[in-house]
């Protein structure tokens, strides 16, 4: 299989661009407010290099299994729902009835059919 193909390559590469960033506006800031910045820039460079190789290196690229693209989309959705009733009922409220969608759909990955 080809290696430009692997599903982790894009992915790992914009990670790579978007923590590279990260760090060069991290240099604006003062010391104390740089902190954070800087470390989530750094963690998300060696996080997305340690992507790229691995899909570079390691593994072949693979199909995806059934349902794939499924959980995502519903995820999304889930996403999106939190996000519409947040100003309706509050932010605890929304936030156990999106953690329960969510470990919904998280311990339904783990069951066979």
């Amino acid at each position: 299989m080809n290696r430009f193909l692997h599903r982790d390559l894009v992915p790992g590469i914009a990670l790579l661009v978007l923590g590279g960033y990260m760090l060069w506006e991290a240099r604006q800031m003062s010391v104390f407010g740089a902190i954070f910045p800087q470390l989530a820039g750094a963690g998300m460079v060696l996080c997305a290099l340690a992507m790229v190789l691995r899909a570079w290196i390691v593994s072949p690229a693979s199909a995806p299994p059934d349902g794939a693209l499924l959980r995502p989309i519903l995820m999304l959705a889930t996403l999106l729902g939190w996000a519409v009733i947040l100003p309706l009922l509050g932010f605890i409220p929304t936030s156990l009835i999106g953690a329960g969608l969510s470990f919904c759909l998280y311990w339904g990955s783990f069951r066979h059919p």
